[in-house]
């Protein structure tokens, strides 16, 4: 997280947030209402925020989110386990690739170095951004056409 504020790192995991519940909620057929997902959305981004100050290796914060999240899927909304846990593998990943190729067009593009993009707030942010609305756009599709 380096130098970003507390404020933008909030904004943009609590956008996030808002992402993948609605994909998940999508994905595990659960009901759900635009509440809930405010809500959880909140609880969300500061758990992230919370985990990733804790002083572990880069990528255990995920490991022990996705174990939050699917066990939150699973006591309240009565999902199965795994089906809650490749949920959350599956949109963990595109946001993995979607943010390597986000960083990667934003460098080449602007002329920027890596340090700088996740270094600097406002690149950071920026280019945090599109994973954000594909995993929306994505939500969207599988809730019109089905999984």
């Amino acid at each position: 997280m380096g130098n970003i504020p507390f404020s933008l790192y909030i904004s943009l995991a609590y956008l996030e947030g808002i992402s993948v519940l609605f994909f998940l909620f999508v994905f595990l057929k659960v009901h759900w209402s635009k509440k809930e997902l405010i809500i959880f959305s909140g609880a969300y981004a500061i758990s992230t925020f919370l985990l990733r100050k804790l002083p572990i290796s880069f990528g255990i914060h995920s490991l022990i989110l996705v174990c939050l999240v699917s066990g939150f899927l699973t006591y309240y909304y009565k999902t199965k386990l795994s089906s809650a846990v490749f949920g959350l593998i599956l949109v963990f990943s595109i946001i993995i690739i979607t943010e390597i190729i986000s960083a990667f067009l934003i460098s080449k593009l602007f002329l920027l170095n890596y340090n700088t993009i996740l270094g600097e707030p406002l690149w950071w942010f920026l280019s945090g951004l599109p994973h954000v609305v594909i995993i929306i756009i994505l939500s969207m599709l599988i809730r019109k056409f089905g999984r």
